[in-house]
């Protein structure tokens, strides 16, 4: 009898064996294929001017439409949540869809023929953008979604448009579009994370180009490359552009989109001076009288030798902190500047009373220990409080470490009159 048991055993055993080592055939994978009757359907650019009326409170689309687009933007990375960007030749929209992992199955570059009846029309941020009544955010149910969200063909990025576009170009009609931005930088290069906060689910970081226009780069703080550290120098960055009341950003669909940054230094200060933390940077040194460099966080840094009725002698500098050019073959300091009142506007322009300054020994103290040379000629306004841009090309003799600049300011005691500067750069 054990000896049956045994064999019943082995026999369980081997069956159970083959059982588990079946092979199961692969589910075959069916080119999607879908398409919307012509006279349905309705471009993005149609779409917006349809419902340039919509509000903050969700409309629902009652007509038999359809926009044929591509998938721009998903949620690969975890930067954009619960939304996709679709574009079309006319133009992008955003649609609120309440899942995750929305990438797995919406992948960039996939035809989308997009079944409005049904969904509604509202604006976020003063911007329209599809979603669904009485549902969280307006986000549509994902099952709703997949049935009004009809794919055609595999997903071919070579029929995304990316728009390569400066930010002095940017027009309404490249909203929520993909657009590419060439020789830009961030502000914060090298010393900031995409994303770090204390509070608060995104962060901004400031991008300029080589003009000083400026975008924010919006990040999740859960985006997987939201602790990257921002890159350092020039380079080109790709994204998903929106506006949010009236103010442009820009989001990144990964980390991929950020493109060859130069790994060198593009900005080595830019300071508005309008803050008392952008004042701070600099160090105010009065050599001679009681007046001395203050802030406004209108007018940015100024020092003026009249007082009370009465003018005053001073020499006053405004020096700012160290910054290593060795590595450059040029630099250039640009700065915006006023004085004033009108009565005053041409005091003192010929005797030396404004003027900067560069240097590569300076340390602290009086800027008199150390060498300087004058940077000429400085830019003046011709009427009062009419700020008037300044720029300089460091000479390469001070293309080296521990360099420096001030604004070095004076008055008399029988004249005098406001010196103001502002939105100071030096790259």
């Amino acid at each position: 009898m054990k000896t049956l048991n045994n064999i019943i055993v082995v026999l369980s055993v081997a069956l159970l064996a083959v059982s588990c080592t079946k092979d199961y055939e692969t589910p075959p994978f069916t080119e999607p294929s879908y398409v919307a009757p012509t006279d349905k359907l309705i471009s993005v650019e149609a779409f917006r001017t349809m419902f340039a009326s919509a509000t903050t409170s969700p409309t629902v689309i009652e007509d038999t439409l359809f926009i044929q687009a591509r998938v721009v933007g998903n949620d690969v990375s975890g930067n954009i949540y619960k939304q996709i960007y679709l574009q079309d030749a006319t133009g992008g929209i955003v649609v609120g869809v309440d899942q995750s992992s929305i990438y797995a199955y919406y992948k960039v570059g996939q035809e989308v023929f997009l079944e409005l009846q049904g969904l509604s029309v509202l604006t976020y941020g003063g911007e329209l953008q599809i979603g669904y009544k009485g549902t969280s955010s307006s986000r549509i149910p994902w099952d709703t979604f997949t049935a009004h969200a009809h794919l055609n063909s595999w997903p071919d990025l070579s029929q995304v448009d990316t728009a390569e576009v400066s930010l002095a170009d940017l027009t309404a009609s490249m909203k929520n579009t993909l657009v590419e931005l060439d020789s830009v930088y961030f502000v914060n290069e090298g010393s900031e994370q995409f994303a770090v906060a204390s509070s608060g689910s995104a962060v901004s970081q400031t991008l300029k180009d080589k003009d000083g226009n400026s975008i924010d780069v919006r990040t999740s703080v859960y985006a997987d490359f939201a602790t990257d550290s921002l890159p350092v120098g020039y380079g080109k960055i790709v994204g998903v552009l929106s506006k949010y009341n009236g103010s442009w950003q820009l989001s990144v669909r990964s980390r991929d989109d950020i493109k060859t940054f130069s790994g060198e230094m593009a900005v080595f200060l830019d300071e508005t001076l309008l803050t008392q933390d952008s004042f701070n940077k600099f160090t105010a040194y009065s050599v001679t009288g009681t007046q001395a460099w203050g802030v406004s966080t209108s007018y940015g840094a100024m020092i003026t030798g009249y007082l009370s009725g009465t003018n005053y002698a001073n020499e006053d500098w405004l020096i700012s902190p160290a910054s290593d050019l060795s590595t450059k073959t040029s630099v250039s300091l640009s700065f915006y500047h006023a004085s004033g009142p009108t009565a005053s506007l041409y005091v003192g322009k010929d005797s030396g009373y404004y003027t900067v300054w560069v240097s590569n020994d300076y340390t602290s103290g009086d800027p008199s220990t150390a060498t300087w040379t004058q940077l000429t000629p400085l830019t003046y306004g011709t009427a009062a409080w009419t700020y008037v841009a300044s720029t300089f090309s460091i000479p390469e003799a001070n293309l080296k470490s521990n360099f420096r600049f001030a604004f070095k300011y004076m008055s008399s005691a029988t004249q005098s009159a406001t010196w103001e500067i502002k939105n100071v750069s030096l790259k």
